[in-house]
């Protein structure tokens, strides 16, 4: 598929979610997971350019908010100033980054299960993505409990 062309098939693309991740993709500017396969976890193949893309626009996401919120970090400790009239565009702006994020997780994750439903193992107990944008299964491992306090909580009482 020729990336650029679609894009260029109309200039009401522009800035849009859409061109956004076809932007990605065409200049395969992917990120990386630093986090490799730990020990029982089970690689089923890798993601494909399109989910690649989907978790690189949502870290873009992450920077692009943290930038946003910065900014109200400085303005609070008296560091810069927020003109008049901007806040309410950069939390209207915070908002469309949020639901945008949102919107890529939930297509990136809806694309991973959907492709490797057939790998999946009823012992699994969700899926991953590591270095080198391997596809993980999930296993609870054997020498996993949960924390005492938290056993102790949803049992309504308090660790000894």
């Amino acid at each position: 598929m020729n990336i650029g062309k679609v894009k260029g098939l109309d200039d009401s693309l522009a800035g849009t979610f859409i061109a956004d991740v076809l932007g990605i993709m065409e200049t395969q500017s992917f990120l990386d997971i630093a986090t490799p396969p730990a020990e029982g976890e089970k690689v089923v193949g890798e993601m494909d350019a399109y989910e690649k893309a989907l978790y690189a626009f949502a870290d873009k996401c992450g920077v692009q908010e943290n930038e946003i919120i910065n900014r109200f970090r400085a303005a609070a400790d008296g560091q810069a100033e927020i003109p008049a009239g901007e806040e309410a565009a950069m939390i209207a702006h915070i908002e469309s980054i949020g639901a945008r994020y949102k919107v890529a997780r939930k297509l990136l994750w809806d694309s991973l299960n959907a492709r490797f439903a057939a790998q999946s193992d009823e012992r699994a107990t969700g899926k991953g993505i590591r270095n080198g944008f391997k596809v993980v299964l999930l296993f609870k491992q054997d020498n996993e409990t949960l924390p005492l306090g938290l056993i102790a909580a949803i049992l309504g009482g308090r660790p000894g």
